[in-house]
């Protein structure tokens, strides 16, 4: 075809802004070509956007997905990531994975740390052989769940936390940049940016995520800014030995009430209950003691987002 199979629509433009062309029928309005089917189909998006869920978790949808391998192994051996996103608050739930086979352990421990709030009543991930082993499906069938899954090669159905993750691993990315701290803490940065995340403002429902699942508002009083150079309390000290050692705030712990602690010297991470922060911008600031206290426990390693 001379003008290389072009959109019939451009066609019938052309008469007008090029010389010696006369369009004698003008009533077709699609070419029908095999070779232009086979060299010019495209993806398109053949079902309707999915209602948003109207209660958290309950009868209503969690999107999930796997990442990796990553390609440098973290600091505790992970390679892969899974992600969880409820559909009706959109708070995001990660776990790591040392290998991909361990899916169905770490959707066993969200559905876990999700029996407080409510039950799960569906879960819609891609095809990914990790979650159509016979593992992952007895899971499913041993706690009732659905298991929705999207079309092959249509990552816009589960586009959700396909989203999600691009917002952790952006935010993730700068984290580590800022700081300069090892690549391999990769992980305590996504905790970082999940944990941050479901405490911002979300447009769609007005609240933050944590709100909209738990129904409290979140403390943010003792948050604090990833790498911030902080004196962690040392237990089991001597008589004459410090009572701080100095580390690198690097993330919160989600099973128990404590921050997690850096300390280059030994390369190791530790959790620490008593903490206080310095303003690495202004070493002159007071700051707040940062002891941990039963309230921020529960806000925010019983609900585990």
């Amino acid at each position: 075809m001379i003008l290389g199979y072009c959109n019939v629509k451009d066609i019938l433009k052309l008469e007008a802004v090029v010389a010696v062309m006369n369009i004698t029928d003008k009533s077709v309005t699609e070419l029908k070509y095999d070779v232009r089917t086979m060299g010019m189909m495209v993806q398109s998006f053949n079902r309707q956007q999915d209602v948003r869920a109207t209660e958290p978790l309950t009868l209503t949808l969690v999107h999930s997905d796997l990442c990796g391998p990553i390609q440098l192994v973290a600091k505790d051996g992970y390679r892969y990531a899974m992600s969880f996103v409820d559909d009706y608050s959109g708070a995001n739930t990660v776990y790591f994975l040392r290998q991909k086979c361990d899916a169905d352990r770490a959707t066993e421990k969200f559905l876990a740390d999700c029996a407080p709030i409510a039950k799960v009543k569906r879960i819609r991930t891609d095809n990914g052989t990790d979650f159509t082993s016979d593992d992952f499906r007895s899971l499913m069938l041993k706690h009732g769940i659905k298991h929705e899954k999207s079309a092959p090669y249509s990552p816009h159905q589960n586009g959700t936390v396909e989203r999600g993750w691009r917002s952790l691993f952006d935010i993730a990315r700068c984290l580590l940049i800022e700081s300069q701290l090892p690549k391999e803490l990769w992980t305590y940065a996504v905790s970082v940016a999940a944990y941050t995340r479901n405490r911002c403002f979300s447009p769609r429902t007005g609240k933050t995520p944590y709100e909209m699942l738990t129904g409290k508002r979140p403390d943010v009083s003792r948050m604090s800014v990833f790498d911030t150079i902080c004196y962690a309390y040392v237990q089991n000290k001597k008589k004459l030995d410090a009572r701080i050692e100095i580390g690198i705030f690097v993330g919160y712990d989600r099973e128990s009430p404590a921050y997690l602690v850096y300390f280059k010297q030994s390369g190791t991470i530790k959790k620490v209950r008593c903490v206080r922060f310095m303003n690495k911008f202004d070493m002159s600031n007071d700051n707040m003691d940062a002891t941990v206290n039963d309230c921020d426990y529960f806000q925010r390693s019983q609900i585990t987002v």
